[in-house]
């Protein structure tokens, strides 16, 4: 039997935040979990493949597109431009 504390923690997207810029990072995922997303947050490739592995499945990942990669994931990941979309800040945030 599910409790509605647990109802409503699998009902928040969760989404992978990667970004070097710390101040921007901070202030999206405050930006974010303000809008009842729970965000798990790194500032370089690695880090941010780690956790993809650890934690996911995601709803949404989030990272800046000339991130620190980092060797780790120069090895496990390729990227592939039909996978992303690029999106302005202010029409995210609307």
């Amino acid at each position: 039997m599910r409790t509605g504390q647990d109802a409503l923690h699998r009902e928040r997207m969760k989404i992978l935040l990667v970004d070097d810029d710390d101040v921007l990072r901070s202030f999206l995922a405050k930006e974010v979990e303000a809008r009842g997303c729970e965000v798990l947050q790194t500032d370089f490739g690695d880090g941010g493949l780690y956790l993809y592995q650890k934690n996911g499945p995601w709803e949404f990942e989030l990272s800046d597109y000339r991130f620190i990669s980092g060797p780790k994931i120069k090895e496990e990941c390729s990227w592939s431009p039909r996978s992303t979309r690029s999106i302005r800040f202010s029409e995210w945030l609307s």
